[in-house]
């Protein structure tokens, strides 16, 4: 019996995070290539997730008698503080971005917040390397900043480098 290696249908995908809470309900389909057959051969419940090896070769065995192979590994993470900043002559440093799940975005931080004080110094007395420096030396330690959001508030926030998850997007069915 001649047996066919099946590849998936979106080559070159890079493994990427995706948030599966628990109990979420979990199914694996592998579809037919062909295009008058448009179903599944296979429609299988992930009954635990949380039970399957880490980082393992866990085998999912479907009625039509194929076999795919499910990797499942914790997230990794990538290290920093998630926020990108420039400066804008007598507008001041602006916030141009900032990234999801990130340390910034937790403190509260938004895009278009202008910071006022960076380390207890006002930026309108920094120069653009002074503010990029302050920036990257205090990053790890934690960053005190004084910031107005776009409605006007002032805030006094410390940040520091931690955790950014960066994820894929996937729908999952509801529980």
């Amino acid at each position: 019996v001649e047996t066919k290696q099946r590849y998936p249908t979106w080559p070159g995908q890079k493994p990427q995070n995706l948030v599966i809470e628990p109990g979420r309900k979990i199914i694996v389909e592998l579809w037919h290539n062909h295009p008058v057959k448009d179903q599944p051969l296979c429609h299988v419940r992930v009954k635990n997730l949380e039970t399957m090896r880490e980082g393992g070769r866990n085998e999912v065995q479907c009625d039509s008698g194929a076999r795919l192979w499910l990797n499942v590994q914790s997230a990794r993470a990538e290290l920093g503080v998630g926020l990108f900043v420039e400066l804008r002559g007598a507008d001041g440093v602006r916030v141009t971005k900032v990234l999801k799940n990130s340390p910034a975005e937790r403190e509260g931080i938004r895009e278009g917040d202008r910071l006022i004080r960076l380390q207890g110094i006002s930026v309108a007395e920094m120069d653009a390397l002074d503010v990029k420096s302050k920036l990257n030396v205090y990053s790890r330690s934690g960053l005190d900043l004084e910031i107005k959001s776009k409605s006007g508030q002032l805030k006094k926030i410390s940040v520091k480098e931690g955790p950014i998850y960066p994820r894929g997007v996937v729908q999952l069915s509801e529980k």
